[in-house]
C-alpha cells in the first residue's frame, strides 16, 4: 500500500502532474498565439493528449480555470515581518501577487474576467480574496483600527486593478501598475495609527480609466 509521500512520488502521481503541467503549459501557448485557451480540444491536441483525458483532469472548464490561477500563485508572498516598514512590506505583498500574473500576462487576461463570473470558479475566487485578505491583515500594525476593514479595502482595490488590467484598460506589466497605483490605497489603510492617533474613514476605491 502506498501512502503519504510516497504515494506523491510514485509513477502514476509523477505521470499524473506531468500531465495537468502539459495541459496548463498549452493553455499558455494558445493564449499567446491569440487562440482560445481553454477550448479543450485545442489544449488536449497541443499538449499530446486526448480529449477524453483532459475532462478527467478537469471535468469542467471551471476546474480548469481554477488549476490556471492557482499555478500562477504557485509562490506565495514571503511572510510579514522580515524588518520592513508596514508600508513597503504591504505593497510588497501585493507586487508579488502581480508578478505571478504578468509571468503569463496572455493567459491571465483570458482566465482573471471568467473568473469574476458566477459560479464554482468565482466562489473559489471569493474563497482565494478571503484568505488574502487575512494575510494582508497580519501585515498591518497591531494599532491599526480595523484591521479586517482595511486589509478587505486594499485586497478589493487590488482586484478592481487586475481586473481592468485584464481587459486591457491598462498597458504594461501589472506589477508596474501596482506599484504605481497601490501606494496611495496602503497611506489610507494606515492613516490614524499610532499613539493617540484618531482613525480617518478610508479613501473610495478610484475607477479605473
Amino acid at each position: 500500500m502506498v501512502r503519504g509521500a510516497d504515494r506523491a512520488t510514485s509513477p502514476r502521481a509523477l505521470r499524473r502532474e506531468a500531465t495537468k503541467a502539459a495541459l496548463l503549459a498549452a493553455a499558455s501557448t494558445l493564449a499567446e498565439r491569440g487562440e482560445d485557451p481553454l477550448d479543450p480540444a485545442l489544449v488536449a491536441s497541443l499538449a499530446g493528449v486526448s480529449r477524453p483525458l483532459w475532462y478527467r483532469y478537469f471535468p469542467t472548464r471551471g476546474d480548469f480555470v481554477e488549476a490556471i490561477l492557482a499555478s500562477m500563485h504557485a509562490a506565495p508572498p514571503r511572510p510579514a515581518g522580515d524588518g520592513h516598514e508596514p508600508a513597503a512590506d504591504v505593497l510588497a505583498f501585493f507586487v508579488t501577487l502581480a508578478r505571478g500574473l504578468d509571468a503569463n500576462a496572455a493567459l491571465a487576461r483570458v482566465v482573471i474576467p471568467v473568473s469574476h463570473l458566477p459560479g464554482p470558479v468565482s466562489d473559489a475566487r471569493t474563497q482565494r480574496r478571503l484568505a488574502a485578505i487575512e494575510r494582508v491583515a497580519q501585515r498591518l500594525p497591531a494599532d491599526v483600527p480595523d484591521r479586517g476593514r482595511r486589509a478587505a479595502f486594499l485586497m478589493d482595490a487590488f482586484l478592481g486593478m487586475q481586473l481592468a488590467w485584464s481587459k486591457g484598460q491598462v498597458a504594461g506589466r501589472f506589477a508596474d501598475r501596482v506599484r504605481q497605483d497601490m501606494p496611495w490605497a496602503i497611506r489610507g489603510a494606515l492613516a490614524g495609527s499610532g499613539p493617540g492617533a484618531t482613525a480617518k474613514p478610508l479613501p473610495r476605491k478610484r475607477k479605473e480609466t
